[in-house]
C-alpha cells in the first residue's frame, strides 16, 4: 500500500473487512491480536473503536527496558509493558496521542468519519482518532494485556519528533479540533421527502422529523430550501428521500448544491440493488436481512441500520465530517487577494421596515461603490420579504455593479450564526457590520478603510 494518507484512505475504500486496522512495516503484531480484538468488539456492540497495551522493542526486537517513552505508564516501572490510559476523555484535550499502535475499528467508523486527512503528515492517526473520539465511541479495549511490539529505532516518527516537529504540530491540531468540536454542536439543515405509498415510508419520515427536531436542527419543507443563497460551507445540510423501492437509475432530487449530503433510505425487507446512482452519498437500509451489497462507489452503501435513531446519528455524522474536511481543504489553501477593498455585513430578523433604509444608507457612502459590497444575511427561514428588499435596492442602486449585493439566508437562528454566515461567503479585504435599524454616515466606509490603512 503506498505510504501516507493517501494509502491509509486508498486501502480502507477498498477493504471488505468488518473491522478495519492499519499496522507499520517496523512493528509487530502478537499472535492473538486480531482474536482478541475482534473479540472485544463483538463483546461490546455498542463500542465503535478500541486501543490496547502494547510492549515497546529495540531495532534488534528485543524488549525495551528503561526506556524514556512513557515512563509514566510502564507496567512495572521500567519494563517494556505499556498500560496506556483507560479513560479516552482527555484524548481532545492535552496533546497526547495515548491510542498508540494497537487499535481495531468497525468499518462503519470509515463510512461515517472519511478518509485520513491528507493535511495531517506526522498526525494524520491523531487527527482521526479525535475525530472518532468526539463523534463515535472509543474505549480502551476490555483486557489488559499487550497485544502489540513498537519498535524504536532511529528512522522511527518517534524517534525523528524533533526533527519533524511532530509534538509542535499536535498544538496546531488542538486548535483545530476545538473549532470542530464546536461547529459539531450547531444545527444541521434538514430536508426529507418520501415516494413510498405505504405507512411505513410515511412513518419513517415522521419520526426521523421527531429526532431532527428534537435534537434542535432544522427541518425545512424542500420548497424553502433556497441553495442559490446560502453559505457555501459553515451551514452543513442533508437531503432524505424515503423509499421502499429502491431503483439503479433513481438519482437525488435536483436544486441541492454539491455539498449538500445526499441520502437515500428504504424500509425494503427483500434483495437490495447492487449499484445505485453514484450521485447518492449514502444508501441507508433499516433492519435489513442478511448480508448488504457494497456499492461500487466507496463509503456510499448500503449500510444497515437497527432503527431511526440510527439513522439519524450516522447522518449527523456523515455530514458534519464531509463540511469539516471541505472547511479543512479551504483553510489549507494559500492566501488569494480580495478582489475588494471592503464588506458591508447587515444581518436582519423581522426588520422589513427599517431594512431598506440601512441599505441605502451602505449604498450612499463616499467610498466608490466599485470597492465595496453589501452582504444582507436573512436570519428567518419563514421571512420572504427581504429578498424583495434587496432585488429593489439593486435596481435603484447598484445597476452598475449588481453583483456587489446579495443576499444571504441563514436557516440556523442566532445574530453568531448569522454573522458567520456573512463573514464565510465575504469577498472584501476588511470586514464591517452595520444593523438593520440604522442609518450610517455617508463617509463610514471611507473612514474605516483609512483607519485600516493607517
Amino acid at each position: 500500500m503506498p505510504a501516507g494518507t493517501a494509502g491509509f484512505s486508498r486501502g480502507f475504500r477498498a477493504a471488505r473487512g468488518e473491522f478495519l486496522t492499519w499496522t507499520s512495516v517496523d512493528n509487530r503484531l502478537a499472535p492473538d491480536f486480531l482474536e482478541e480484538m475482534v473479540s472485544c468488539l463483538r463483546r461490546r456492540p455498542d463500542w465503535d473503536m478500541v486501543y490496547a497495551n502494547l510492549d515497546i522493542i529495540g531495532e534488534d526486537g528485543r524488549p525495551l527496558i528503561q526506556s524514556p517513552w512513557y515512563r509514566d505508564y510502564q507496567r512495572p516501572p521500567g519494563s517494556e509493558h505499556i498500560h496506556l490510559p483507560e479513560d479516552p476523555s482527555e484524548l481532545n484535550v492535552w496533546p497526547n496521542n495515548y491510542v498508540g499502535g494497537a487499535f481495531l475499528y468497525r468499518d462503519r467508523v470509515a463510512w461515517l468519519i472519511g478518509d485520513y486527512s491528507s493535511l495531517r503528515f506526522t498526525t494524520e492517526d491523531y487527527d482521526y482518532w479525535m475525530r472518532v473520539n468526539a463523534l463515535l465511541n472509543l474505549r480502551h479495549a476490555d483486557f489488559l494485556k499487550p497485544v502489540y511490539e513498537y519498535r524504536f529505532h532511529r528512522q522511527s516518527l518517534t524517534h525523528r519528533d524533533e526533527e519533524l516537529r511532530i509534538t509542535e504540530g499536535r498544538k496546531f491540531l488542538m486548535v483545530f479540533d476545538d473549532f470542530r468540536r464546536n461547529f459539531s454542536l450547531g444545527p444541521v439543515t434538514w430536508i426529507v421527502e418520501t415516494d413510498s405509498s405505504g405507512d411505513s415510508g410515511s412513518e419513517l419520515s415522521r419520526q426521523l422529523g421527531q429526532q431532527i427536531q428534537g435534537a434542535g436542527h432544522n427541518l425545512l419543507p424542500k420548497m424553502a430550501f433556497s441553495p442559490e443563497s446560502l453559505p457555501r460551507l459553515w451551514f452543513p445540510s442533508v437531503s432524505v428521500r424515503i423509499t421502499e423501492h429502491p431503483g439503479t437509475d433513481g438519482s437525488p432530487p435536483p436544486g441541492f448544491p454539491g455539498n449538500t449530503l445526499k441520502v437515500l433510505l428504504t424500509t425494503r425487507v427483500g434483495d437490495l440493488p447492487a449499484a445505485m446512482n453514484a450521485e447518492w452519498d449514502l444508501c441507508l437500509a433499516v433492519r435489513p436481512h442478511g448480508p448488504l451489497p457494497r456499492l461500487e462507489r466507496p463509503y456510499q452503501g448500503w449500510l444497515g441500520v437497527d432503527d431511526i435513531r440510527q439513522v439519524f446519528t450516522a447522518v449527523d455524522i456523515r455530514v458534519r465530517s464531509q463540511q469539516l474536511a471541505a472547511i479543512e481543504a479551504e483553510i489549507a489553501q494559500a492566501a488569494k487577494p480580495s478582489p475588494l477593498k471592503l464588506t458591508v455585513i447587515i444581518c436582519t430578523h423581522r426588520r422589513s421596515r427599517s431594512l431598506p433604509k440601512a441599505i441605502e444608507s451602505a449604498a450612499r457612502q463616499t467610498l466608490p461603490l466599485e470597492d465595496y459590497e453589501v452582504l444582507v444575511v436573512n436570519n428567518d427561514p419563514a421571512e420572504n420579504y427581504p429578498e424583495t428588499i434587496v432585488e429593489e435596492m439593486r435596481r435603484n442602486w447598484f445597476r452598475i455593479f449588481p453583483e456587489h449585493i446579495r443576499l444571504i439566508r441563514c436557516l440556523t437562528p442566532g445574530l453568531s450564526h448569522a454573522r458567520n454566515a456573512g463573514i464565510s461567503e465575504a469577498r472584501g479585504g476588511i470586514i464591517t457590520f452595520f444593523d438593520d435599524d440604522a442609518i450610517a454616515l455617508p463617509d463610514c466606509l471611507e473612514k474605516v478603510l483609512q483607519a485600516f490603512e493607517q
